[in-house]
């Protein structure tokens, strides 16, 4: 999910769609979904996460999406845990 132009833009292999809401709340709602927030605009499904460099997470379709200083930290340890719980 990223916010752009006061829309959310969810972003598929195919295909995007856009819906307004505020990404406080859907972060809410997508936490039980493994998603987690990397910066104030993104919304990363840690499923799909290859790889985190820096302040970049790379993504199985290629994209990168920045982290913030802010929350690379709390990120980091939510990716950690997740891939924990996954293996």
């Amino acid at each position: 999910f990223e916010y752009f132009n006061r829309k959310i833009k969810i972003k598929l292999e195919k295909e995007e769609y856009f819906f307004k809401d505020k990404m406080k709340d859907l972060a809410d709602k997508m936490q039980l979904h493994n998603f987690e927030t990397c910066h104030q605009c993104f919304l990363v499904n840690l499923r799909h996460v290859k790889k985190i460099k820096g302040y970049e997470v790379f993504l199985n379709n290629n994209d990168i999406i920045p982290v913030s200083q802010k929350r690379s930290a709390e990120f980091r340890k939510k990716l950690n845990t997740f891939i924990q719980n996954s293996i």
